[in-house]
């Protein structure tokens, strides 16, 4: 614990160093992995609210730092999605896909806890977002929590009925309620939307697989 305290003064001090001597983008790069390892942080969020602006940066997101986020997650990079995302959450709080996207890449790092606030964070800001409420029901599927994530998936696809992945997920939500049939019905729904879905096509398979191995 104490070597982990002094990382994070040298880190800090390294960032305010950054700072003063003007060099604003290592700066945001250092306050960015403070917020990274302690989210709470005040310290680190005002620096990056004050220096966005010294840069010029409006209260609107940049489509290019969303596209950035995208790209990271898209190409495996996931600790530098979250070290963004850390950054852009503060900067653009009231931005529902800046913590969706934030989600994802805490939920593929393992922090499901953090992961799920970022979740609802974004539907507080648009109850309709679909693609949150499908990464919801996907990290509660991960937890072994097939009833929540059923609530969450179901409302998902209410609002988009063609809406492929949420029903791939809500089939898988509903194996382990031992409920193959209508698992199946799921899977089958997600390849008419999508007839080249590889994960609702093995998905489908491997119920196929249960079905036989029970009658």
């Amino acid at each position: 614990m104490e070597s982990e305290n002094i990382s994070a003064r040298e880190t800090l001090k390294a960032a305010e160093d950054a700072e003063k001597r003007g060099d604003l983008l290592a700066a945001t790069q250092l306050y960015s992995r403070m917020l990274s390892a302690f989210p709470s942080h005040q310290t680190s969020a005002k620096r990056l609210k004050k220096i966005h602006k010294m840069r010029g940066g409006g209260d609107h997101l940049s489509q290019l730092d969303v596209n950035q986020m995208v790209a990271f997650i898209q190409s495996g990079q996931m600790a530098a999605a979250a070290d963004l995302g850390c950054r852009l959450v503060v900067l653009a709080p009231k931005e529902p896909v800046v913590h969706n996207f934030f989600g994802v890449s805490l939920m593929q790092l393992g922090e499901q806890r953090r992961a799920e606030i970022a979740f609802r964070t974004a539907l507080k800001l648009r109850p309709d977002y679909v693609e949150a409420l499908g990464n919801l029901g996907k990290l509660f599927i991960d937890q072994g929590r097939p009833r929540n994530a059923l609530v969450v998936l179901n409302r998902a696809i209410l609002l988009k009925p063609d809406y492929a992945e949420g029903l791939n997920s809500a089939g898988l939500a509903l194996v382990p309620e031992s409920k193959l049939a209508e698992a199946l019905a799921m899977f089958d729904r997600a390849i008419r939307v999508r007839p080249n879905y590889v994960n609702a096509i093995n998905s489908k398979g491997v119920v196929l697989k249960e079905m036989v191995r029970y009658d």
